[in-house]
């Protein structure tokens, strides 16, 4: 009769157990993991499109619309001015220039945008917001100001000059640079641009040794 009692306390501890086990066991990876029922479709995501993206008012006073794709990469501005004139531009027809693009200023007259176009290729975007619709590009730009209206990028034809142009005037200006020979992109060469005074910038790059930065003093209208 003992006997029975003990194997029977015995299968209830062995029952106590295997419970206890069960209990520790995770729930399955796939239904932690499961997947939401509803998605935007993953070739639609980086589509570019029309979303809104945002809406506000500059400290220029304009009123700048931001538009895009569903992972918030910019495709179209559009942009009511203090004067109440409606400017549409469009930016970016693929995801790459969508998601590399992005407002640096603006001001009465411009919206100042730059835009990656691949590996040590970017520029900038002056999108006219005062009289016609007009955009004009410049190609790995290295400076821009939205005070006095300049950008400042190398020469096509002769890589060691830079270009100040006058947005307003479309006045040039040509400044030769003796960069490091080691740069194969002639921009990259350039470290930094700051203003010094009303019409005078210093300009910081990399000199001919490739060892030291240079600084050169250039002066703007």
């Amino acid at each position: 009769m003992k006997l029975q009692w003990l194997s029977v306390i015995f299968m209830i501890i062995v029952s106590s157990c295997t419970e206890k086990e069960k209990a520790k066991i995770p729930q399955s990876t796939k239904e932690v993991e499961s997947k939401p029922t509803e998605t935007v479709n993953s070739e639609n995501y980086f589509k570019p499109d029309s979303l809104l993206i945002k809406r506000y008012e500059s400290d220029s006073g304009n009123e700048i619309e931001l538009r895009g794709s569903h992972s918030k990469d910019l495709c179209k501005i559009i942009v009511k001015t203090k004067l109440g004139k409606v400017y549409n531009y469009e930016i970016a027809d693929n995801w790459y220039i969508a998601s590399h693009s992005k407002i640096i200023w603006d001001n009465d007259k411009y919206i100042f945008v730059r835009s990656g176009c691949g590996t040590g290729c970017w520029y900038g975007r002056v999108l006219s917001i005062s009289g016609k619709k007009i955009e004009r590009n410049y190609l790995n730009f290295v400076y821009s100001d939205s005070i006095k209206n300049i950008v400042i990028y190398p020469d096509s034809l002769k890589v060691k000059n830079l270009i100040v142009e006058n947005l307003e005037t479309k006045k040039r200006n040509h400044f030769e640079f003796n960069l490091c020979k080691e740069i194969n992109i002639p921009s990259l060469a350039f470290d930094s641009i700051i203003q010094v005074s009303e019409k005078k910038l210093k300009v910081y790059y990399s000199g001919k040794n490739c060892k030291e930065t240079v600084e050169k003093i250039i002066e703007i209208d």
